[in-house]
């Protein structure tokens, strides 16, 4: 009988303690449906999944990580540091996807991040993404290959010589919208150097002070476990983990504005597909002949995303869904 009673103590007690933790599992890529990839995923020592928000960071591995070995990602950056016990300054949890081949794409972020919230608090204020080489393909991508709504969802990017080749320069004007701040980190000897300049200052162009480059001397395509590990810094002195924390990202890019008169109660609600539901009252009275809901990153450059054409007879509630419109 004692013994048993000790068991079960020992049992209830072990359930509030938690160590650091990084394992082997899979995350849905899709946000409608279900498919599975390996991943690694990582929660930090003290973890309180009932008490506490914690802040995500995605990992985008290089091309020697890819494969289905999930042990491969082991091998270098975020996953290696992390499983060799460094212990970053602020507790996040992390997860790091893996591709068959060269690095997993900008659009798998949407559903990394709807699987991300259904299993854990996730503070969506602070959705950070770092990557290395190939992984510059999802970090530089999300703000450039998808939507300037995924854009605005990220709070800041750490990218190690990421690679440049996929990015769609083209819509160089959402990084514009949703000035996302950027760190990164080349070599001077990296094959990879010119096109990383290129792109911090095609990004500063469209808004200013938003990128900043880091350059080793004498380094090649190397060395991010220096990055990882907290031991190269920026220029003012802080390493990747100082930085990203510094930047938050506000729950939802669209916030309810004043109404012209005769129309009132506007609400906007951020849907789990990336859709958005609007819902407003227009009086009867209105001589207004349509409303136009506007979308802004800036909070000065308004893209229309829906127009309503109000009932003239009756008091209404106006429901409907949309999406941001790509500009």
């Amino acid at each position: 009988m004692r013994t048993a009673l000790f068991s079960a103590v020992f049992l209830i007690s072990g359930m509030h303690v938690y160590a650091q933790t990084i394992w082997n599992d899979v995350v849905n890529i899709q946000t409608v449906g279900t498919y599975n990839v390996n991943a690694v995923i990582y929660t930090p020592q003290n973890y309180s999944p009932t008490t506490k928000k914690y802040p995500l960071v995605i990992f985008s591995h290089g091309t020697g990580e890819a494969g289905t070995d999930i042990n491969l990602l082991y091998n270098t950056g975020l996953p290696y540091v992390l499983k060799n016990g460094y212990k970053p300054f602020f507790d996040f949890i992390m997860i790091a996807p893996q591709r068959s081949s060269y690095s997993f794409p900008p659009d798998w972020l949407p559903g990394i991040l709807k699987d991300a919230q259904k299993r854990f608090p996730i503070d969506t204020t602070r959705i950070y993404l770092t990557g290395l080489s190939a992984g510059g393909w999802d970090c530089f991508g999300s703000q450039l290959n998808v939507d300037s709504l995924l854009g605005s969802r990220i709070a800041a990017i750490v990218i190690c010589s990421g690679a440049t080749q996929d990015a769609n320069m083209n819509n160089m004007s959402w990084w514009g919208l949703s000035k996302t701040p950027l760190w990164a980190v080349v070599g001077d000897q990296d094959s990879f150097y010119p096109y990383n300049v290129n792109m911090v200052n095609s990004i500063n162009s469209k808004a200013p002070s938003t990128a900043a480059l880091t350059v080793r001397a004498g380094y090649g395509h190397g060395g991010w476990n220096d990055i990882y590990s907290g031991i190269v810094k920026t220029a003012n002195n802080q390493n990747m983990y100082q930085w990203l924390y510094g930047f938050t990202r506000t729950t939802s890019s669209i916030q309810p504005q004043p109404l012209p008169i005769k129309a009132r109660s506007l609400t906007v609600n951020h849907n789990a597909d990336g859709s958005y539901t609007a819902s407003f009252i227009a009086s009867a009275s209105t001589s207004t002949k349509e409303f136009v809901m506007m979308y802004s990153a800036n909070g000065k450059d308004f893209i229309p995303v829906k127009v309503v054409i109000p009932d003239m007879l009756a008091e209404k509630t106006y429901t409907f869904n949309f999406k941001i419109p790509q500009p």
